[in-house]
């Protein structure tokens, strides 16, 4: 999880970002959890949103400008998710079903 940083939708700051502060931000977060590269924060970057029923929602970017999502079913599956897309050792695009996310206005 080396270089990134994550942010809350409460102002919150992790940085450095690691798993021992991203588990708080998640459960402590009103609605949403924001990682991004500290030396570059447009690219790539993940964020989790709660949705209802106690799951959340995760998209993560990567630097090519792909976007995919997936619903997972709590905040231990969102903790899960983005340690390992921030960790970049693959295992959250197995472990989670994801789809593409279309472009958005701008």
């Amino acid at each position: 999880m080396t270089g990134f940083r994550g942010t809350d939708d409460a102002g919150r700051v992790a940085d450095p970002l690691t798993p021992e502060s991203l588990r708080p931000l998640l459960w402590e977060a009103p609605t949403s959890v924001l990682l991004e590269r500290v030396a570059d924060p447009a690219v790539p970057r993940a964020e989790a949103t709660r949705v209802p029923g106690g799951r959340w929602a995760v998209e993560v970017r990567s630097g090519d400008g792909e976007r995919l999502v997936a619903t997972v079913p709590n905040t231990d599956a969102a903790f899960d998710a983005l340690r390992s897309w921030a960790a970049d050792d693959g295992w959250y695009r197995e472990a989670f079903s994801w789809s593409p996310v279309g472009p958005t206005a701008t």
